[in-house]
């Protein structure tokens, strides 16, 4: 292939040190497309269809300022146009017609060669050249291997001749040649998403550190980041002296003490408790109460357990692949700590609660990494030998047997590590005027129904979510495959609504003395949620130069993994301005004291939005046809779904 510029006679299989250009794409830079075509002076690219220009004809780099290159000195910038060693406009191409008008090949007055073109009907219609039949015509290709165009060759031999002024040549087809130096470096330039890796090479690395050292506030930052936390020294102490943990509505006795989960992924297990015992705390007149973590943390592990096993039986029957995505990110987390509200409801309803003094925390409670990874080994290996059962053809009943044999060990594991829970249990306490009061004997399922039940009654809660992603519209319900954690009981549903919505009824709730459940992103980098907690507090760009707060939309960081549900907490005070809108909640967090202010947070109305992914509210604060979407068909999202990050991670 040789330079289209009229009066060039480099040609990439001599000239090798060179690298050949692709003209800019003609339909998403025509400007700049029409600049290169007028440098050329070659009147017959301008006669052709522009995608038989972009494809066929290139431009060495000869014809290009230095200011046109990057730091390789191969890849063109973006605004790049050649200027350099032109013909001038009276210079004109010579043309010869070979036999018919079915073909035509050029030459220009300096003896280069140029490919054959059909210039018959095909001409205009240019997508014709890459629908021509193998047997009709011969495969031209060039030598990067880039774009292949078939022309019509009706009337001469299987082995093409081009003609120029000088001499008749054979071209038969070239084979891919990556050994060429040309090929490498060319494919980096005509395509868009690169076939080959680009390597970083010294030359560049040189450049970015004398760029780096060059600025003295990247040398200030290196001094102080490498001595102390990065993140520590981002924050914003004109943002921190705006932080203030006044309300203008709250919920009448926040729960006491202030809880901690220590070293578990058991927060869903603590805001559910959390919401509860408000209103459970203010009927029994109590100064500080906790429900039993670890009860509920026990029966999850149980049923937990005994759905991934029945989960791995379902996807060998609908005959998904050991290999496949849904069996190897199920295999990849057997068993988490974390969850959904659903899922709790699950828990409550069949086991029921109980005081924390009745069966307090364990070490395997506050620490569960030990415990978790003795189960996950032991469920993938129960998982091997249930998909075997039904590779084997082993009826529903053996394999279920199989499940009860399984199940057996994991409740003597569990057992072990956090105890197992007495069958009744008798409470002792004294109120807020010492007043002595006892409960029991009593089950945990009994003392839920009785006392607990007629307070708060998980089933009057419905659960909203806000997904802004374009494939999931609003006022649909959507479930995740393979979510839940007790077989047989209330799948997880999410009602997808605007987090407007969303942030009314959080307010609305507050403004009635509820606390509310939410689950949102929590992540180090946003000061809204941790430490000082305050909405986008981080001075990222003057440390480091970039922005990482909110740098993609909310749908899009869902879509590239940079965003999900991961902690979930409760809501107990809200303010809302002179205008009637909320501005910024309070926030009961479950990582102790030492946290925050004393253990709550404080989170803007802008930090909501972009972050609160679900809130869990009374179905009597709720629009009816809001309500109603509940009774559509769930749309089932993919296991590996970020709505289901809550319930996996």
């Amino acid at each position: 292939m040789s330079c289209c510029i009229l009066g060039c006679k480099n040609n990439m299989k001599i000239h090798k040190e060179l690298s050949f250009h692709i003209f800019p794409h003609p339909e998403r830079e025509p400007f700049r497309y029409s600049q290169w075509v007028e440098a050329t002076r070659n009147p017959k690219l301008k006669g052709l269809p522009a995608k038989v220009v972009y494809a066929r004809y290139r431009i060495c780099r000869r014809h290009f300022e230095a200011w046109c290159f990057n730091g390789s000195c191969k890849r063109l910038m973006k605004n790049a146009v050649p200027t350099l060693f032109l013909t001038k406009d009276d210079v004109q191409e010579e043309q010869m017609i070979v036999s018919g008008n079915t073909k035509e090949t050029t030459k220009n007055l300096f003896g280069h060669e140029e490919m054959d073109l059909d210039h018959g009907n095909e001409v205009q219609e240019e997508d014709k050249l890459l629908e021509i039949d193998y047997k009709d015509g011969i495969e031209d290709e060039n030598q990067v291997d880039f774009i292949t165009i078939i022309s019509m060759e009706d009337h001469l031999s299987s082995s093409p001749e081009i003609q120029s002024s000088t001499k008749t040549s054979t071209y038969p087809c070239q084979e891919r040649q990556e050994e060429d130096e040309n090929y490498c470096s060319y494919l980096y330039e005509v395509t868009e998403d690169p076939l080959l890796p680009v390597p970083i090479s010294e030359e560049t690395c040189v450049g970015w550190r004398d760029e780096f050292y060059k600025c003295p506030k990247n040398i200030l930052a290196q001094n102080v980041c490498t001595r102390y936390d990065p993140f520590d020294v981002s924050l914003s102490k004109r943002t921190l002296a705006t932080i203030h943990h006044v309300f203008t509505h709250k919920v009448e006795n926040e729960g006491k003490p202030v809880t901690n989960q220590k070293s578990s992924g058991r927060c869903w297990n603590f805001a559910t408790l959390n919401t509860i015992r408000i209103p459970f705390m203010k009927a029994f007149n109590l100064d500080e109460f906790e429900f039993s973590q670890s009860h509920f943390f026990y029966w999850d592990k149980i049923e937990r357990c005994n759905y991934f096993l029945n989960n791995i039986v379902e996807t060998a029957h609908r005959g998904e692949d050991i290999n496949g995505r849904l069996v190897s990110f199920l295999l990849s987390d057997p068993i988490c700590d974390g969850g959904q509200w659903d899922m709790a409801v699950n828990l409550i309803n069949k086991y029921g609660l109980m005081p924390k003094k009745c069966f307090p925390e364990s070490f395997s409670s506050e620490a569960s990494g030990k415990m978790n990874a003795v189960l996950k080994s032991k469920l993938r290996q129960y998982a091997k030998e249930l998909r075997d059962l039904v590779k084997s053809g082993q009826s529903d009943k053996e394999v279920q047997q199989m499940i009860q044999h399984q199940m057996k060990e994991i409740y003597n594991v569990v057992g072990i590590c956090l105890g197992i829970p007495a069958e009744t249990f008798t409470w002792e306490f004294y109120d807020k005027s010492k007043v002595y009061h006892k409960i029991g004997p009593i089950t945990s399922r009994a003392f839920y129904e009785e006392h607990v039940k007629p307070i708060f009654n998980v089933d009057d809660k419905v659960c909203l979510v806000t997904d802004p992603r374009p494939t999931n519209p609003y006022g649909q319900v959507y479930t995740v495959d393979c979510l839940g954690n007790v077989v047989g009981g209330r799948p997880v549903l999410y009602n997808n609504q605007p987090v407007e919505l969303l942030i009314e009824l959080v307010t609305n709730s507050i403004k009635n003395g509820d606390p509310v459940w939410f689950g949102c992103e929590v992540s180090k980098r946003f000061a809204g949620i941790y430490e000082r907690k305050i909405s986008f507090g981080h001075d990222f760009n003057v440390v480091f130069g970039v922005d990482i707060q909110v740098t993609l939309n909310k749908a899009d960081r869902l879509l590239y993994g940079e965003s999900a549900m991961t902690h979930a907490m409760t809501f107990t005070g809200v303010s809302v301005d002179e205008k009637g809108v909320t501005t910024k909640f309070r926030v009961e967090n479950s990582w102790g004291d030492d946290r925050g202010e004393k253990g709550y947070l404080m989170m803007t109305a802008e930090w909501f939005k972009e972050f609160v992914f679900e809130v869990v509210v009374d179905k009597t604060l709720v629009p009816p046809e809001v309500l109603k979407v509940f009774d559509m068909k769930p749309i089932v999202l993919p296991a590996w779904d970020p709505m289901g990050n809550l319930a996996t991670k």
